[in-house]
C-alpha cells in the first residue's frame, strides 16, 4: 500500500512540478523533507514565491508553528480551502473543506498558484502592500494582518 502511496505521489509531482527546473531526483527527495523551519523558507524561495518573508510568517501562523490539526492532517500550512475555480496541487478537499495535500511542499506549491491568479493584473510592489492586499482577500480575521506582523522580522 505505501509503495502505491509513493507512486501516485511521485507521479502526481511530476504532473503538476512546472515551477522550476527540477529533476526526477528532487521530485523523490521530496518525500524525505521534513519540515522544519530552514527548509520551508528554501522551499518557498526555490519556489519563487513572491514576497516570501510575508508567506514564510504566514505558514508559522496558519500552521501553529507545525502543530495545527490542518496542518497535521492535511499538510496544509497555509489554512487554504479546496479551491473550486484554479488549478491546484491539492488531492482532494478534506473534512473540514481544508485543502489536502500529498506532503507539505505541495501546500507551498499551490500558494504560488494562488498568488498567480490573486496578483494577476495587480501593481503589488512592496511587502505593505501586500500585507494589505492579504488583509482584504486572505484571512477572515479582520486583525490577520496585525498577528502576521508579530511574525515578520523587525526591521
Amino acid at each position: 500500500m505505501k509503495f502505491k502511496i509513493i507512486l501516485v505521489t511521485v507521479i502526481l509531482t511530476l504532473i503538476t512540478n512546472n515551477f522550476s527546473n527540477r529533476t526526477l531526483y528532487d521530485d523523490m527527495n521530496f518525500l524525505c523533507k521534513r519540515i522544519s523551519p530552514s527548509n520551508l523558507y528554501q522551499e518557498i524561495l526555490e519556489s519563487d514565491v513572491k514576497f516570501p518573508e510575508v508567506v514564510f510568517a504566514q505558514a508559522l501562523l496558519e500552521s501553529g508553528n507545525f502543530t495545527s490539526n490542518v496542518f497535521k492532517e492535511e499538510n496544509n500550512l497555509f489554512g487554504m480551502k479546496y479551491p473550486r475555480r484554479r488549478k491546484t496541487t491539492s488531492l482532494e478537499e478534506g473534512d473540514t473543506g481544508y485543502a489536502n495535500y500529498v506532503h507539505w511542499t505541495h501546500s507551498v506549491y499551490d500558494y504560488k498558484l494562488w498568488q498567480n491568479q490573486t496578483l494577476r493584473n495587480k501593481e503589488i510592489k512592496t511587502q505593505s502592500e501586500y500585507l494589505k492586499h492579504l488583509g482584504r482577500v486572505y484571512a477572515e480575521d479582520k486583525n490577520y494582518v496585525k498577528k502576521l506582523k508579530g511574525f515578520l522580522p523587525r526591521t
